[in-house]
């Protein structure tokens, strides 16, 4: 309203303190240079080690839900190979913290793997991150 902006003022700290943000400039960085920067955290040993531990307990977890889900009309495949792709659909939407909800547990026993998983994909996740920013 006019009387709350004659009492607050709303500029962007930034425009009213001069603080500007910090930017190396690069006049056109070729590709070469692009995916180099972009990938180069991946030759961390770190790094590595962290995407790996996701990958495999991705494909763990995936496993364990569609053994626990896969009976009696659930939301996973019964035959192994759609399956699986269905199981790590889900694993790896729920450790990215997405949530899309096409795929879902319905069985007590794949909703504790489920809960167990969406703290080991949050770990996983952040230690992977972590990596990839040191």
């Amino acid at each position: 309203t006019a009387k709350l902006e004659k009492d607050v003022d709303f500029t962007p700290a930034h425009l009213a303190t001069g603080l500007q943000p910090v930017a190396r400039f690069r006049p056109n960085p070729n590709l070469r240079e692009l995916l180099h920067t972009t990938f180069s955290a991946f030759g961390d040993a770190h790094s590595q080690g962290a995407l790996l531990l996701l990958i495999y307990f991705s494909l763990v977890f995936s496993h364990i839900i569609w053994v626990t889900d896969r009976e009696n009309g659930g939301m996973f495949h019964k035959n192994y190979g759609p399956g699986i792709f269905d199981a790590l659909w889900f694993s790896i939407v729920t450790a990215f913290t997405v949530g899309y909800g096409d795929k879902v547990t319905t069985k007590l026993l794949g909703r504790m793997v489920a809960m167990v998983w969406m703290f080991v994909g949050a770990y996983c996740c952040a230690l992977f991150t972590a990596a990839m920013t040191a």
